[in-house]
């Protein structure tokens, strides 16, 4: 792997290794990651994320890797 692109929404693609940390406001957001290779060939992967008040487990998007709850946030991995 040469770089990865991430691209929030309809925002440009940005070059880095990832997101350290993102702040999203209510409601669906798209997020995409690019890898790219050094003959220049690319994979792309595309993930919704929804944020809300509050959530019922069966909404959750199905594989979780991990979810982990804290005051201010909801950190995915």
């Amino acid at each position: 792997i040469a770089r990865y692109e991430w691209a929030i929404d309809d925002g440009d693609y940005v070059i880095g290794e990832r997101i350290l940390r993102q702040t999203f406001a209510r409601g669906k957001h798209t997020v995409k990651l690019r890898v790219v290779n050094n003959a220049d060939m690319a994979a792309e992967a595309t993930a919704t994320v929804e944020v809300a008040d509050n959530f019922e487990d069966s909404v959750l998007p199905a594989p979780v890797i991990t979810a982990e709850r804290q005051a201010d946030a909801i950190y995915f991995s």
